[in-house]
């Protein structure tokens, strides 16, 4: 009898232009590594139907999407925000979270999923920047299993701050760069 694949979540919880950060590497690893399954897990329809447009220029992926409850929690917007609170969404979410093999994220709050006791799940943080600078290092990161630094300068800082262990750090270049020329509308040719 096989094991069942291991299911990665890739979690979008803030503003929508945090998407591209690890969308990326979701479509990636859809594509190229069907032993995961792969999913992706949003706190309102405008991220689903973010993604669904950048998948429409950039080609399907066999990836699951979810629209993460309550809807009564993805209707509340505090102030001028566009997405519901994070952390209460988390909240909301911890049990289903806790189900997968994997939560791969471009947001730190999500850290708080380990005091809300999901512990066997694998935290994953994707970070923001073209990683020749610092960056917005804090102790959470130290609750991620994995930080995937875009260059040398982000892990050496990481790192040497004590923040994250050299082996739970992965230099991985900007998954960002990867997607934002795909989705780019192409310039027309002023001579035709």
């Amino acid at each position: 009898m096989n094991a069942p694949a291991p299911k990665v979540c890739f979690l979008y919880i803030a503003q929508t232009h945090q998407i591209l950060h690890s969308l990326p590497i979701a479509i990636e690893l859809a594509r190229n590594w069907p032993q995961f399954d792969v999913h992706l897990a949003a706190t309102s329809q405008a991220h689903l139907d973010y993604i669904d447009e950048a998948l429409a220029q950039l080609g399907d992926a066999p990836l699951t999407t979810t629209l993460l409850g309550p809807k009564w929690l993805r209707n509340i917007r505090p102030g001028r925000a566009t997405t519901p609170p994070k952390a209460a969404m988390l909240v909301a979410n911890a049990r289903l979270l806790g189900r997968y093999d994997a939560v791969v994220t471009p947001e730190r709050t999500t850290a708080l999923l380990r005091r809300l006791g999901v512990k066997r799940t694998k935290l994953v943080y994707t970070q923001h920047g073209a990683g020749d600078r610092g960056g917005p290092f804090e102790p959470r990161l130290g609750l991620f299993d994995l930080v995937m630094a875009a260059g040398p300068k982000q892990r050496d800082r990481m790192i040497d701050s004590g923040l994250v262990a050299p082996e739970n750090c992965a230099m991985v270049g900007y998954p960002k760069f990867d997607i934002v020329e795909a989705l780019s509308p192409k310039p027309k040719n002023p001579f035709t």
